[in-house]
């Protein structure tokens, strides 16, 4: 796939990049996959803007500058605001609050009645939602003033919907959204990948290294993970609770890639996470009790599942001393082993 006929179909900005660029594969290639393939969210502000950077270098560096030209012929690189996002991956978005009783309007929103369900939705301002959302898409595709000026209506909306939620419900769907800041480096109290990416079917994979935090850290949060997550347990380190939120943002058929403690294994709280792991395929659970190659005080695993019912087999490895003499991919491939998925439920797996 080449020249123009190539770049039929695509969006604007992507397209004006073909046409100057069709001698800059590579430039083309990182271009598609930054604006289109990958997302990223992390609770450190640092961490997210480390990603952005990393992804602009890798642009820049294929570029052809030019110091007769205007900004050196370097292009405006992707928006990436609401690619890479610095918020709680474990809390969500609340939902549009529902109450029932008769239809009233008020001053800044739109009231939405369900007569269907004999409810009316309360508290939020659906309009201004809506084109809140409208502008985020808008803001990806822009640059130069128009970013701006996007930017600058994104704000001001915002601000309107806060006015509206003094009035209503101060922790409504509304007001969450008000008090988001994407253009800012600032930690966002809850994730949604629909809203933060646009994205709503789920992701086709979803890779990570989930923070490795003991449950007697968690108790200001017990109640929260005990209403949202089904593999609560009182004991429970954090990472089983990402474990779980991961599963549920794939695609039928996607790929969970984890680098996680392998404490899930055996203990007694990592009881339902095997019961969900074990309901899904384990393409591999590759397990380092005997040597520690990652940076952390724990046992760590690498755990690939996929997001449907498995075989009647999973693959299984256990990490020894060999390892320093060859590389995973090796080690792997020499000394896998198939075992029944029968061993895999919710009791301690004796791999």
């Amino acid at each position: 796939m080449a020249g123009k006929d190539a770049c039929k179909g695509a969006r604007p900005l992507l397209r004006r990049e073909w046409e100057k660029k069709t001698k800059l594969p590579n430039y083309l290639h990182k271009l598609g996959i930054i604006r289109d393939c990958i997302f990223g969210v992390d609770i450190q502000s640092i961490a997210v803007e480390i990603s952005k950077l990393r992804c602009f270098l890798s642009l820049i560096v294929d570029e052809i500058v030019n110091d007769g030209i205007e900004n050196r012929g370097v292009e405006h690189l992707p928006n990436l605001e609401f690619k890479f996002v610095c918020a709680n991956t474990l809390i969500g978005l609340p939902k549009a609050e529902i109450k029932k009783g008769r239809v009233t309007r008020s001053k800044l929103g739109k009231v939405v009645a369900h007569e269907s369900l004999g409810q009316t939705l309360m508290f939020e301002a659906s309009d201004k939602i809506s084109r809140l959302k409208e502008l985020r898409d808008s803001y990806l595709r822009s640059f130069g003033q128009e970013k701006k000026q996007i930017e600058k209506q994104f704000r001001r909306l915002q601000s309107k919907m806060f006015e509206y939620t003094l009035d209503n419900f101060e922790d409504s769907q509304t007001a969450k959204l008000s008090q988001w800041e994407p253009f800012e480096d600032k930690k966002c109290d809850w994730f949604e990948a629909e809203w933060m990416f646009g994205i709503k079917n789920g992701f086709d994979i979803v890779i990570g290294n989930p923070p490795y935090v003991e449950h007697k850290k968690l108790k200001p949060y017990s109640k929260l993970f005990k209403a949202n997550y089904k593999c609560y347990a009182g004991t429970a380190d954090l990472y089983i609770y990402f474990i779980e939120k991961s599963i549920s943002l794939l695609k039928q058929n996607g790929t969970l890639s984890f680098i996680t403690s392998n404490k899930f294994i055996k203990t007694s709280y990592g009881e339902k996470i095997r019961k969900l792991l074990s309901e899904k395929n384990i393409a591999n659970l590759i397990d380092f009790t005997k040597v520690h190659v990652f940076d952390a005080l724990v046992a760590s695993c690498v755990l690939i599942v996929n997001n449907y019912q498995s075989s009647s087999k999973a693959t299984v490895v256990f990490v020894d001393d060999e390892i320093k003499t060859l590389s995973l991919n090796d080690f792997v491939s020499k000394y896998y082993q198939e075992i029944d998925k029968k061993q895999l439920g919710g009791e301690i797996w004796l791999l």
